[in-house]
């Protein structure tokens, strides 16, 4: 039982109308002319409710994401088969799409309010690099003799810590 229900309604209404507030402050191109319109579109649609913009935004986020993987690649001299353009990407595009499941306390929602390719840019190269960087130099190679001559238990010649 709530001890005050005029009190919860109010907070209930309160918060639908901040959020609505929200969205319509988001930016709507009409006729998007580039895929930054259209993202921004299908994010606002998104935010609305709308699965199917959820499967759009996605599609197109990838696209765009595999275009920066393979640019950065190049740029960097660094070798990436198809599958691994694919997966970066992916990789990208979940860095800035899970950030739409999160609730902060006060109630407020992640957008991008301005440039979307900027946000997945960022994806990508958090994708490509901070990973790296992260497990540079932590991995060592232990080989123990005793067990080279022996070769009981192959599995132990060599472990990673």
């Amino acid at each position: 039982m709530e001890l005050f229900p005029e009190v919860v309604e109010w907070e209930k209404k309160e918060k639908a109308r901040r959020r609505q507030e929200f969205l319509d402050s988001l930016p709507y191109f009409p006729t998007p002319q580039n895929d930054n319109e259209k993202m921004l579109n299908f994010q606002k649609e998104l935010l609305s409710g709308s699965r199917r913009a959820e499967k759009e935004l996605w599609t197109l986020a990838i696209k765009v994401a595999e275009r920066m993987v393979r640019k950065e690649a190049k740029e960097h001299q660094k070798i990436l088969d198809p599958e691994e353009v694919y997966d970066k990407a992916m990789e990208a595009v979940e860095y800035v799409l899970r950030r739409y499941r999160k609730t902060y306390r006060d109630g407020r929602l992640y957008a991008v309010t301005k440039n979307y390719i900027s946000a997945i840019y960022n994806g990508v190269r958090h994708a490509m690099w901070i990973d790296w960087q992260k497990h540079r130099g932590k991995v060592r190679i232990i080989v123990n003799s005793d067990l080279l001559l022996n070769f009981e238990r192959p599995d132990d010649i060599v472990r990673f810590v």
